[in-house]
């Protein structure tokens, strides 16, 4: 029986571009069935609740990847339309996004007192956490990593002592972590070079050089296991 790659993300991992993505490459190489869960603009909660469903309902998982995303993105399950929505902040504080109930609900959440940027990492890293453990009890081989830049430049020391300071710190197996790259670490965006591995100048996700890259980087840490 073919095994499965499980791979989970946001737009940097979903099969939207007319040519190959990461996971059909990487799935191609170590000859797994791909199972592509990415979705666009897809925060942490999103991507944490797909790959924890699909490690318990799926067998004969070979292999999942679960490739994070902004701390601050959030994510709202809505019955009605019975699919995932995302909410993204900005810098500075407000919706990243044109739907107007997007901007309500971030309004009505700022001033709840929500907007503390600790608690959005450390969400995060529970998260990661949580899906390490659960891997392990499945016996399913886990590689997580980060995609995007997981939150700005004006915003890195407070993530840098937040991440330092988890107890979670010392038990994360994270690709490229601490992921914050004043401290060492690195996503998926520092790999990839501005000029060759995006779409354009003004699109900055991964071509398809770009979603190359990304496979080879996985694969080799594959083959370091």
């Amino acid at each position: 029986m073919v095994k499965k790659l499980v791979a989970v993300g946001c737009s940097y991992t979903q099969d939207c571009y007319p040519f190959p993505v990461w996971p059909e490459l990487l799935s191609e190489k170590v000859n797994y069935k791909c199972i592509n869960l990415g979705q666009c603009g897809s925060g942490n909660e999103y991507i944490f609740s797909r790959s924890l469903d699909t490690l318990v309902e799926q067998k004969n998982i070979g292999l999942m990847v679960v490739m994070w995303s902004e701390f601050q993105r959030m994510d709202f399950y809505l019955s009605n339309i019975k699919r995932w929505q995302n909410v993204m902040y900005s810098v500075d504080g407000r919706a990243r996004n044109k739907e107007r109930w997007k901007e309500d609900v971030v309004d009505l959440l700022d001033k709840n007192g929500y907007n503390d940027k600790r608690h959005q990492i450390n969400r995060t890293l529970r998260f990661m956490y949580s899906i390490q453990k659960m891997c392990r009890v499945h016996d399913v081989p886990l590689l997580q990593l980060f995609g995007t830049d997981p939150c700005p430049q004006n915003e890195k020391y407070v993530a840098g002592t937040t991440i330092l300071n988890s107890p979670f710190f010392n038990s994360i197996e994270c690709l490229g972590w601490p992921v914050i790259d004043n401290m060492g670490g690195w996503t998926i965006d520092t790999k990839l070079n501005r000029d060759t591995h995006r779409i354009s100048k003004r699109d900055s996700h991964p071509s398809k050089e770009g979603h190359e890259v990304i496979s080879e980087i996985l694969l080799s840490e594959l083959e370091e296991v």
